[in-house]
């Protein structure tokens, strides 16, 4: 796969996963092949430095299957200045 249209394929592809979450799969997927993996995370957070993260959405998939094993510690909201400790 040719790199400039594997980039557009996966831009295109976020488009449509932020405003349809049901796209994420599809997403990760063109992630997987443009990059050469089996497995990726989407995250929207905010902060400057890791004592000042608030994570507002993270979704793990491997091969294109999102995987529940790490939802317990990504669905916990952190609390900024604590070093990214868990509230």
């Amino acid at each position: 796969m040719s790199e400039r249209p594997a980039l557009h394929r996966v831009l295109a592809s976020l488009h449509e996963a932020a405003l349809d979450d049901a796209h994420f799969p599809t997403c990760s997927a063109l992630i997987d092949d443009a990059c050469g993996t089996h497995g990726n995370i989407l995250t929207f957070a905010r902060g400057q430095s890791r004592d000042d993260v608030e994570i507002y959405l993270a979704r793990l998939y491997y091969r294109a299957n999102a995987t529940t094993r790490w939802s317990a510690i990504i669905s916990t909201p952190t609390t900024p200045g604590t070093n990214g400790s868990r509230a």
